[in-house]
């Protein structure tokens, strides 16, 4: 068999394992991609010696390996606006000792949990600063980002105000309840959440009180490229008793004017 084709097979399971969560077994490699076993297999072992994937030797489960996970950092960090931000990033983060985030979306968030999973391009970026150092994650699945202790409620709230959810009264019932499930002490009516929605592209900012997993208050304000569509949401989060010390007018100032500096930056790319 051609090399060709031997890398076209290694690329489909490679974006077969990517849009499963990262986790498969032969059987279902095979199943999927109506491949012999054994043509699978010796795929697998290939892709396993230079390190893009990794088999559990108890339960026999093939995962992305480290090689895909260092290619990530590299192609993450590559993104324009992670260059254009991270000055700022860095600045709002000394000045409040707290973590500063970058999220970075790809595609709507509008869809309902089942096409996000039907399509792989569906997932978040997200790049945290604190003082000079920026780790990135990748939250591929709905799953992720609803446990994720980084894409907080006030982050979410801030990409569907500026999504098509109005258009989909199903889809938008299933954002409030997963945010809902989110907040501590928020007793919201679905239409009491959609009416914060829409206020948010008036105020410039979407804030919310303590988050039920982390803990953690959080302010989030958008940032729009040059056809002012939404590529991104800056936020601060931090514990209450952190966040009492200084003036939530000053933090929220500094993130709205931040979001409109990275926006200015980013139109003219």
């Amino acid at each position: 068999m051609s090399s060709i084709k031997c890398l076209d097979r290694a690329l489909d399971i490679l974006d077969l394992m990517y849009k499963n969560g990262g986790k498969m077994t032969l059987t279902e490699i095979s199943n999927a991609l109506s491949l012999y076993k054994s043509t699978v297999l010796r795929t697998l072992v290939t892709l396993a010696e230079k390190d893009f994937i990794q088999r559990d030797e108890y339960t026999g489960v093939y995962s992305l390996g480290s090689r895909v996970f260092m290619l990530g950092l590299v192609a993450a960090h590559s993104i324009p606006i992670a260059k254009i931000a991270r000055p700022q990033l860095t600045y709002l983060s000394e000045k409040y000792d707290e973590y500063v985030d970058l999220s970075v979306l790809e595609n709507g968030i509008e869809r309902s949990e089942k096409e996000a999973q039907v399509n792989s391009r569906n997932f978040i970026v997200v790049f945290q600063q604190y003082l000079n150092n920026t780790y990135s994650q990748t939250l591929i699945t709905p799953n992720q980002c609803e446990s994720s202790e980084i894409f907080l409620p006030a982050v979410y709230m801030c990409f569907l105000a500026y999504s098509k959810m109005d258009s989909n009264p199903a889809v938008s019932r299933e954002h409030y309840a997963k945010i809902l499930n989110r907040y501590t002490n928020k007793k919201w009516s679905f239409e009491d959440f959609l009416l914060e929605i829409n206020k948010i592209p008036t105020k410039g900012y979407s804030y919310q009180v303590s988050d039920l997993k982390s803990g953690q208050i959080c302010i989030a304000a958008p940032i729009f490229d040059n056809m002012d569509s939404l590529i991104a949401v800056i936020s601060i989060r931090g514990t209450k008793a952190k966040f009492n010390k200084v003036s939530f007018e000053n933090v929220i100032g500094d993130i709205v004017q931040t979001a409109r500096t990275i926006t200015e930056q980013c139109k003219k790319l």
